[in-house]
């Protein structure tokens, strides 16, 4: 079912015409040799699959890595098939839901992004029409909304928060990445200059932006560089790239006229990508690792970096038939959510034989 994902991930954003090249670390070692056996003891110290208690509406299946957030305490979600906030103990069990349905004050309608404000004590929902409305952490009651200045972008589709307010993406209109500073009310564009097909008419899952040693960072899917963000130069710094040997496809190899659903349909689906890794759809950064979702020989798979020891993994599935399906990361634990009919797309039947729930929560607590 990470197939599913493909044509949303392709907005996510490219290279920035402001982009300093200086002090870039690299990630990981060669991986030209392509996928590797790897069993699921070699990457993580152990794996969860938890059945969610207590009564919830039914979920859509499998809940989109951008709409999960986590605390010590509490892992929240969004549900867009029942349009519903809720929030897990770390054993599975419900603590409490919100679902009020439509556009006034604390309804939904749409979300595309979730996170933890913990400056404010709240979960903030990001809803694509150019608002962030806020939630209680304690009892997921409604606190505020949030509205951005008209004009700077159709439809907001990821965010971040920073000390002075929020770094958004946009995949419509002419500013795709943006500054918002809560204290003064002012939107700011950064300049960025792409290709078409860098920005899909897909505006559902992703998660453009990641936390790299405490920093808010932006990576790039042609190749999954990560930069970290300037907000007051307006410049995008290169901060880490992968070693992916001769799996990297450069901006020279896509033809430059080219549309948005020819990138995808062609160049991507069409195979011209094959022995390319490449795009990375989503990516983590872990207290001890760097884990990305991406795209190779005509599949999804893992491309995992371990810190302490220097090894990379690359893999589509474990030898136990274990699929790691991307989420929310906090410490060095990877946090996902599934529907029981879905289930047995990540996970052979004997890991929730003996536990059947609706739904489930899945940790991959990685090694150090």
């Amino acid at each position: 079912m990470k197939h599913y994902c493909l044509a949303f991930a392709l907005s996510l954003l490219a290279c920035s015409c402001n982009v300093d090249s200086d002090d870039v670390s690299v990630i990981g070692t060669d991986v030209s040799e392509g996928l590797q056996k790897v069993s699921v003891t070699d990457i993580c110290e152990s794996v969860e699959v938890i059945p969610v208690q207590g009564d919830m509406i039914n979920s859509s299946g499998v809940i989109r890595s951008d709409c999960i957030a986590v605390t010590d305490t509490r892992i929240y979600f969004f549900d867009d098939y029942s349009r519903t906030l809720f929030a897990l103990g770390h054993n599975g069990e419900m603590f409490q839901s919100s679902c009020k349905l439509g556009r006034g004050p604390g309804e939904i309608l749409a979300a595309y992004d979730i996170l933890v404000n913990e400056r404010r004590n709240t979960l903030d929902v990001l809803d694509a029409m150019g608002a962030v409305y806020r939630y209680s952490l304690e009892d997921l009651s409604f606190v505020e909304e949030l509205k951005f200045p008209l004009g700077a972008a159709q439809a907001y589709h990821s965010f971040a928060l920073v000390d002075d307010g929020y770094l958004l993406f946009s995949d419509s209109g002419e500013n795709h990445l943006l500054h918002y500073n809560e204290s003064t009310g002012k939107m700011t564009a950064f300049n960025l200059d792409y290709p078409d097909w860098y920005y899909s008419e897909f505006p559902f899952e992703r998660n453009t932006f990641c936390s790299v040693d405490g920093e808010v960072c932006f990576y790039e899917s042609l190749d999954g560089t990560i930069l970290s963000i300037d907000t007051e130069k307006r410049v995008l710094r290169k901060k880490y790239k992968w070693n992916l040997g001769n799996k990297t496809l450069s901006f020279k190899q896509i033809p430059k006229k080219m549309s948005q659903m020819e990138y995808y349909e062609e160049f991507i689906m069409g195979g011209q990508t094959k022995n390319y890794i490449t795009p990375f759809f989503f990516l983590n950064a872990f207290d001890g690792a760097f884990l990305a979702d991406v795209f190779y020989d005509s599949r999804t798979c893992c491309l995992l970096y371990r810190k302490s020891d220097g090894k990379s993994f690359f893999f589509d599935k474990t030898t136990e038939g274990i699929t790691v399906n991307i989420g929310a990361s906090r410490g060095n634990t990877l946090y996902s959510i599934c529907g029981a009919d879905f289930i047995g797309n990540f996970f052979p039947e004997e890991y929730y034989k003996d536990s059947p729930a609706d739904l489930y929560l899945i940790k991959y607590n990685l090694r150090n």
